[in-house]
């Protein structure tokens, strides 16, 4: 078991990296064990993202930063991490490093969904702890899934879903799908 394991993050690592993400690098994997690039300084690890005190404006750099790595890991990398959270993110050197990708599953797995909702709503809770204006989990759902977003209007439609949570231009139509998608959420995790 520990080896399929093994095999399942090489596999994501390598699939993440290839792709431009911020993850250790994948060295090598014999049997059961990773060797993998080191994420720190000296020979003392990098802190998880939870251990970290942020300024506000780093925050909201950092948030932006994860949503749009959440955005590639879905549409160029085929994956969901199925257990994103500040404590699978590394910080280091001003940057965030996604860890921890061996339960990571195929966009198209049958619980896909199910888990990238969860994936939203723990990076929406972490940064609203932030006081970060963070999207509607639906808004942040849609946009890593909507498939006419691309790399070139990427920054773009950040933009206007950014506006639209710092101004809190929330409807109480979208109150009640909000909570509606977050029920949806907490029954079928």
């Amino acid at each position: 078991m520990v080896r399929t394991w093994a095999e399942k993050e090489m596999r994501n690592l390598t699939r993440l990296y290839t792709n431009g993400l911020r993850v250790p690098e994948p060295i090598l994997l014999k049997s059961h064990v990773l060797l993998m690039g080191f994420v720190g300084k000296n020979g003392w690890p990098a802190p998880k993202l939870k251990d970290v005190d942020l300024s506000q404006s780093k925050a909201r750099e950092l948030y932006r930063d994860i949503i749009i790595m959440m955005w590639k890991m879905y549409n160029k990398c085929k994956l969901v991490h199925a257990d994103l959270s500040e404590f699978n993110l590394l910080y280091f050197e001003g940057e965030v490093y996604i860890i921890d990708v061996s339960q990571s599953v195929e966009h198209d797995h049958p619980h896909a969904f199910t888990f990238l909702r969860k994936d939203c709503y723990n990076i929406k809770e972490y940064f609203e702890k932030k006081e970060v204006a963070t999207m509607t989990l639906k808004d942040m759902f849609n946009f890593i899934t909507d498939a006419t977003i691309t790399e070139k209007n990427m920054e773009e439609c950040l933009n206007v879903l950014s506006e639209k949570a710092a101004n809190s231009d929330v409807t109480a139509e979208e109150e009640v799908e909000e909570e509606i998608f977050k029920s949806n959420l907490f029954h079928n995790v």
